[in-house]
């Protein structure tokens, strides 16, 4: 389903302290997203790359940053991850 996200995500259980790296499974996406409040905003189009502002997805999600109270999704395009 989430191919693409096997390649940047590991198991949610793997979730280090605080303002460390954190990295979730495919499988455990969606709980990630719901646990934040924005899984049906995902599921429905509603959020935009804060890079490239194409419409985030399930399949094209790759990174979830908070900045500064924040909530910054990145998409998995090459541009994007720098």
């Amino acid at each position: 389903m989430l191919k693409t996200l096997v390649q940047y995500f590991q198991r949610l259980r793997e979730y280090v302290k605080r303002d460390k790296l954190k990295v979730v499974h495919e499988a455990d996406l969606k709980d990630l997203l719901s646990s934040i409040g924005i899984l049906e905003l995902v599921e429905n189009g509603e959020i935009e790359c804060n890079v490239c502002k194409c419409i985030i997805n399930l399949d094209n999600l790759s990174i979830i940053k908070n900045l500064q109270g924040k909530i910054v999704i990145v998409c998995n395009k090459n541009n994007c991850q720098c």
